[in-house]
């Protein structure tokens, strides 16, 4: 990942760029409210006529939050906005984003979880839709305090974010 952080609506101007972890879903307490996660992957080096067999976002979920650790759907969208890891706000991005593109089930254990950005990452390659990143966002997103909790780019090597990418051309 070359940028992430998670931006929540309970404190809109806040800026979490350093953070080693992202929580998606809802956290009641403290006042955190909505909270949305965003990376951002460098795509430069594929050649724009390359076509995109398979990208799979892979990223490590390592705790929840809430009282009972239950299953939750994770979706990407796309982010339709540039931003900066270090300036990145719920108030500049917490609607900055478009269509899913992927959701998977993020069970009870931690590890890695894989999402198919294979489309996103084509369009971003093939220069139709620019690339400003991907944001993930839980299906609770309201009432009770669930979530889902992943490493970011700070985290030690091997927790990282992935976007792993297969091309011909």
């Amino acid at each position: 990942a070359t940028g992430d952080a998670v931006i929540f609506s309970g404190f809109p101007i806040s800026n979490t760029g350093t953070w080693s972890g992202m929580g998606v879903g809802y956290l009641a307490e403290g006042g955190y409210g909505t909270q949305r996660g965003l990376v951002s992957f460098d795509t430069a080096s594929i050649p724009s006529s390359a076509v995109v067999t398979t990208a799979t976002l892979w990223i490590e979920a390592y705790a929840y939050q809430g009282t009972v650790n239950l299953d939750m759907l994770v979706s990407t969208y796309r982010v339709t906005a540039p931003w900066l890891e270090n300036s990145v706000t719920w108030q500049s991005h917490g609607s900055a984003f478009s269509v899913a593109y992927g959701s998977t089930m993020v069970g009870q254990y931690v590890g890695y979880v894989s999402f198919d950005v294979t489309q996103l990452v084509q369009s971003w390659v093939n220069g139709t839709i620019p690339n400003y990143g991907i944001i993930l966002r839980g299906e609770t997103e309201s009432g009770t305090t669930r979530g889902k909790i992943f490493y970011t780019r700070e985290a030690a090597v091997g927790d990282r974010p992935v976007l792993s990418v297969s091309y011909r051309y």
